[in-house]
């Protein structure tokens, strides 16, 4: 029998892919390492029961025997949460937020442009805010309590799952297996281009980093800072950020 599906989704650069691997840690959930995109019919254009024979064989090809959970991971699944409890009614979707400065600096960081980031994360949460509206099954968490409470936060997303928080998902990074088929396990010099897969990567073979709140004082200038006000202060305010700089640096910004 297939487990349940779980699929992880936020905007790029919010945390997802940190996440998964928590949850992956889990001894009942097993945690696939590739974005798929199956649901955007817009990027792949799959049938129903393409959708389904991708995600079986998924399944099927799980390195982990005997979970209740395979979970999926690709953040703008995010934008289209109908469509998966429509096809899977009895899924589970965890969303993870974060504070727009700080995911728009990470874009920037990368190489991508301000504007970019800023749509990636605005079109992203107002659909979660609708979804919400809508009270479909998801769950939502935000990153920097993820990071700054971990065990606590964590169990909140286990009470959802119907599973028991395990102590042991705070030592994902101990899993051996890379994401998205990269096979260095390196801090590159750079984050731009190919070396961004690399990065990430090596960022999900480390223990929590406690500096990645309030990254975006060392990156975004005060134009940039107005810009990301006047676009999305509204909806921020709705996810629970305020976009006044009370935000306190913990150390250096990590890319």
């Amino acid at each position: 029998m297939m487990p349940k599906l779980l699929f992880v989704g936020g905007s790029g650069h919010s945390g997802t892919t940190l996440l998964a691997s928590i949850l992956g840690a889990h001894s009942r959930i097993y945690s696939y390492r590739t974005e798929t995109y199956v649901f955007r019919r817009d990027k792949r254009n799959l049938s129903d029961d393409q959708i389904r024979a991708s995600l079986e064989r998924i399944s099927a090809e799980r390195t982990k025997a005997d979970v209740d959970y395979v979970c999926e991971k690709s953040p703008s699944h995010i934008r289209v949460c109908d469509d998966i409890f429509r096809l899977y009614p009895d899924a589970k979707f965890v969303a993870i937020k974060r504070e727009p400065r700080d995911v728009v600096a990470s874009f920037k960081r990368r190489g991508i442009s301000v504007q970019s980031g800023l749509k990636n994360w605005y079109i992203a949460y107002r659909r979660l805010l609708q979804w919400q509206r809508q009270r479909l099954p998801l769950y939502s968490l935000r990153f920097e309590d993820l990071i700054s409470a971990p065990a606590q936060t964590l169990e909140g997303v286990c009470t959802y799952l119907g599973l028991p928080y395990e102590p042991a998902m705070l030592e994902y990074w101990k899993d051996s297996a890379n994401w998205q088929g990269v096979r260095e396990l390196r801090k590159p010099d750079t984050v731009t281009g190919k070396n961004h897969e690399i990065y990430r990567n090596w960022q999900v073979h480390q223990p929590l980093m406690r500096d990645r709140i309030g990254t975006y004082h060392a990156d975004l200038s005060e134009s940039e800072l107005r810009l990301i006000d006047g676009q999305v202060s509204r909806v921020a305010r709705k996810m629970g950020y305020s976009l006044e700089p009370t935000i306190t640096v913990h150390g250096p910004p990590t890319p």
